[in-house]
């Protein structure tokens, strides 16, 4: 089965790319609601983009460039280690002049209330590592399910937050891989805690996982491979 797809300018991570969630999302949207996703480039934006699914998975190409590759998979993250904090409140990790990406639609600080999501998490203020924000997502009507994609971009940029508490300097980083369990519907117009922490690191290499929460339960999970880049490669 193949079909084509756009991604919308509004739905950049880098001004000249889509945000890697959003893409990992839309890969994996054939596949149900457990899936890995490896980005192999950036998605060029307002371009056709097929999107071809067989037994094994999923391709998303630019012509003969490959773009992301989905397969079933789950994240190798039990419940029990994601983060039980509450939203602290506090300045975000990443403030306006420390943001590579300012127009992220996901975390971009440049981006207004209703255009972009704005999770902008701060650090935990009991648990190393830890980043929280409250997140309320915006849909076609109070309760009804926000489109798996938009979860996929939620899960993204906050286990990327984590990779930077408690740094001396901050390093440019792009999403690698991304795997989730959509464990349930995220809803319209609920208030959720949304929360990332930092997993370790190898080389360029740097592991994270997101959760989004409603109460004590999880209704998302996500494990992040982010990889360090030279930012000016990715500033368009």
């Amino acid at each position: 089965m193949e079909d084509t797809l756009c991604i919308h300018p509004r739905f950049c991570g880098p001004d000249n790319a889509g945000n890697g969630g959003y893409t990992a999302g839309l890969a994996a949207a054939p596949l149900g609601p457990r899936a890995s996703v490896t980005l192999r480039a950036p998605a060029p934006l307002d371009t056709p983009l097929t999107r071809h699914v067989t037994a094994g998975g999923v391709a998303l190409r630019n012509g003969d460039t490959l773009i992301a590759e989905a397969v079933r998979a789950a994240p190798a993250i039990d419940l029990g280690e994601v983060p039980r904090v509450a939203p602290e409140g506090g300045p975000p990790v990443l403030g306006r002049d420390a943001h590579f990406f300012p127009r992220c639609f996901v975390c971009g600080p440049d981006r207004a209330a209703g255009d972009g999501l704005r999770i902008m998490p701060s650090a935990s203020a009991t648990r190393p590592g830890v980043v929280a924000t409250r997140w309320i997502p915006d849909g076609e009507s109070p309760g009804s399910p926000v489109p798996a994609e938009f979860v996929w971009a939620a899960l993204d940029c906050p286990s990327g937050w984590s990779l930077f508490v408690d740094r001396a300097t901050i390093e440019p980083v792009v999403l690698g891989r991304l795997t989730v369990h959509l464990v349930d519907a995220v809803a319209a117009g609920r208030p959720y805690t949304i929360v990332g922490w930092h997993r370790g690191q190898q080389g360029r290499k740097r592991f994270a996982g997101s959760a989004i929460v409603d109460g004590d339960r999880v209704v998302a999970l996500a494990e992040a491979l982010w990889i360090r880049v030279n930012a000016a490669a990715w500033v368009a």
